[in-house]
């Protein structure tokens, strides 16, 4: 006789944590994501304008992060750096830092400014771009110092530009986190 009587099976903790909102919130961050580091590698390059460059993976996790609690933009900023380190093949843990903190800085905007409003998907990638940004340039110095800052500048330029059309995307795509906000947001 067994000691043990299941009556189910109970996922394991990263899995539940994971899928704590639900699978599908979950598979569409993933999603989110993945087009962004897929557009980021093909077609960034080309779309720059002079020293102004797009970085996807950071707009999508400012984005996300809007949106999100804290834990989930936690989550988000810890995939997003560890994505871009792995990209780079440098500064790995001053990445995965920055983006952390970034996503968080990001997660707590919502106290200031109602993440309804279309203006705050540009405020949203204008606050993770600076943060992430910043903290970066310190725990990573780099040599070329003025290089940097004019790399980031137009980062920020062209994040912010984009940051309004793609928060009516990722809008869409993630649902708010609490069933009570569905009617403010007129879902």
């Amino acid at each position: 006789m067994s000691r043990y009587a299941y009556t189910s099976v109970r996922p394991h903790w990263i899995a539940r944590l994971l899928t704590w909102q639900g699978w599908g919130r979950t598979v569409r961050i993933a999603f989110l994501l993945g087009l962004a580091f897929g557009v980021q590698g093909v077609w960034a390059h080309r779309m720059s304008i002079g020293f102004a460059m797009p970085d996807f993976p950071l707009l999508m996790m400012c984005l996300i992060a809007l949106l999100s609690p804290p834990p989930t933009a936690l989550w988000v900023g810890f995939a997003v750096g560890l994505g871009q380190a792995s990209l780079i093949d440098q500064t790995v843990g001053s990445l995965i830092l920055s983006r952390l903190v970034g996503a968080y800085t990001v997660a707590q905007l919502p106290q200031l400014i109602s993440p309804r409003s279309y203006w705050a998907g540009v405020s949203a990638s204008a606050t993770g771009v600076i943060v992430s940004q910043t903290l970066l340039y310190l725990f990573a110095p780099s040599i070329g110092g003025s290089a940097y800052w004019e790399t980031s500048a137009g980062i920020l330029v062209y994040n912010c530009l984009m940051g309004l059309p793609m928060f009516g995307l990722v809008r869409k795509l993630i649902p708010p986190e609490q069933e009570d906000e569905r009617d403010r947001w007129n879902l």
